[in-house]
């Protein structure tokens, strides 16, 4: 069957004209703070991308005897992260802040993917507007624009009928936690706009920060708790949290995906936090730093060009876990790596009972095999991107472990990677073919590797198959 182009391009167009009201909250910055450039620059692209997205709906009437198909959506969503994308780095070229189209897109992927990495050497030169908009476009990749579509506009027709009330409720708890992170953060003396673009950030498990040191720049231990605890939030499934609020707590602490979590988080920050301390080191910042890369926010705390390896070992091994399914955060998932090691601990129980009829069980309920296959076959091909985007990259990276810690976080939108100064968010190390490679990964890693990865099979775009 052909794809329904209609409602693929009405889809776009919905995101053109929702991407262009976006751009108004960095235009109001821009006022406030009287940076004519830029304040040119997001009314500009608001206005185009506002009036053209209003044209294509108007143009393109889906049929309506023809519904969105898996076909479809396996079409629109790496279409529409690419789109937005490509819309979102306009405001970085025309303020004249990010000139170099590369540079700019790369900006942007990493935005809306919400990974965290930068090319942008000296944070500080920069506009407040430019840095509000790289912010709140990882607040909107947290949630995922197309979750704001179906909650906010009735006019995504057939597709608002799939997921209306869970999307309404997402963007609720998702707007909430923000809000309340930034109320804290008021109430520990940040400014308004300092709230705002860390909270963006944080809850989005994002990572871009307005200053260069990254959230290291505030050094008080009640920014550090408050960082850790909307990260962890971000990271958590939300269907969770939606449970915790209708006091169903009991169901909540029985989640072996938390739990795990909950765990990883603490033997690995008390891990560090221990090695640290016994050598002089010790920070409350540097347990924080293991929490920022497990979540994948990549928030930059501490200076680990003076750890130890082992505490550098934990930072990277944290690296390929990742947050809670369902949640904004990226990574494996928790609950693949569960998955994973309940076939490996079924494989070695049959090698010694053949004849055992062993399941994967989840809260006492058995897996079906398909769901267990695929976690196995994403995990494996998350290893096999990673050492292929690793060859690649090997190329140009200055050194082994910044290439492949590089790679991975950029496949695990995590942000930060390991340099000779430690941990870095600063891309700008590697040339623009190699930028342009760590985007795509980007895309990939927050698009979970088989949707985007599909298109390049010759039988999705046979429309006999």
């Amino acid at each position: 069957m052909e794809f329904n182009y209609k409602a693929i391009y009405r889809i776009a167009g919905l995101l053109m004209f929702f991407l262009g009201l976006a751009l108004l909250p960095a235009a109001l910055v821009a006022v406030l703070n009287r940076e004519y450039a830029p304040l040119k620059a997001f009314s500009t692209a608001a206005i185009v991308c506002a009036t053209a997205g209003f044209f294509i709906v108007k143009t393109f009437k889906p049929l309506e005897h023809v519904s969105l198909r898996m076909r479809d959506g396996f079409l629109i969503a790496p279409l529409s992260m690419l789109l937005v994308s490509v819309l979102g780095m306009f405001p970085y070229m025309l303020s004249g802040e990010i000139p170099s189209a590369v540079d700019a897109f790369f900006e942007s992927v990493s935005g809306f993917s919400t990974t965290g990495a930068t090319i942008l050497a000296d944070i500080g030169s920069h506009s407040k507007s430019v840095l509000f908009w790289r912010s709140f476009t990882q607040w909107l990749g947290g949630i995922g624009i197309i979750v704001f579509m179906v909650a906010l506009l009735p006019a995504f027709e057939k597709v608002a009928a799939v997921l209306p009330n869970a999307a309404r409720v997402l963007l609720v708890l998702y707007s909430g936690f923000t809000l309340l992170e930034t109320g804290f953060l008021l109430a520990g003396g940040f400014s308004l706009y300092e709230a705002l673009v860390c909270s963006f950030s944080t809850v989005s498990t994002g990572g871009f920060s307005p200053y260069a040191s990254s959230v290291s720049h505030f050094g008080s231990w009640y920014s550090c708790v408050v960082f850790a605890v909307f990260m962890a939030t971000g990271a958590i499934n939300y269907s969770l949290i939606c449970q915790a609020l209708r006091r169903k707590a009991k169901t909540i602490l029985r989640d072996p995906e938390l739990r795990l979590f909950i765990a990883i988080a603490a033997v690995s920050a008390m891990a560090i936090g221990a090695d640290l301390a016994f050598r002089g080191l010790g920070s409350l910042a540097a347990v924080v730093q293991a929490i920022s890369i497990l979540t994948t926010t990549g928030y930059v705390t501490a200076d680990a060009a003076s750890w130890p390896l082992f505490c550098i070992m934990v930072l990277f091994l944290l690296m390929f876990v990742g947050a809670c399914s369902s949640s904004a955060g990226g990574g494996l998932k928790v609950v693949r790596i569960i998955m994973v090691f309940k076939l490996i601990g079924r494989g070695v129980f049959i090698r010694l009972h053949p004849n055992a009829v062993v399941s994967i069980k989840l809260l006492d309920q058995a897996m079906p095999s398909d769901i267990v296959s695929k976690a196995a076959n994403y995990v494996f091909l998350y290893i096999v991107v990673i050492f292929a985007g690793s060859m690649l990259i090997s190329f140009d990276a200055p050194s082994m472990m910044s290439g492949i810690s590089a790679v991975a976080s950029s496949l695990g939108n995590i942000g930060p990677m390991f340099s000779e100064a430690g941990l870095s968010t600063d891309y700008t190390v590697f040339s623009w073919p190699a930028r342009l490679l760590l985007a795509l990964l980007m895309l990939i890693g927050r698009l979970e590797l088989f949707a985007p990865l599909i298109l390049f099979t010759p039988g999705f775009w046979n429309p006999g198959r």
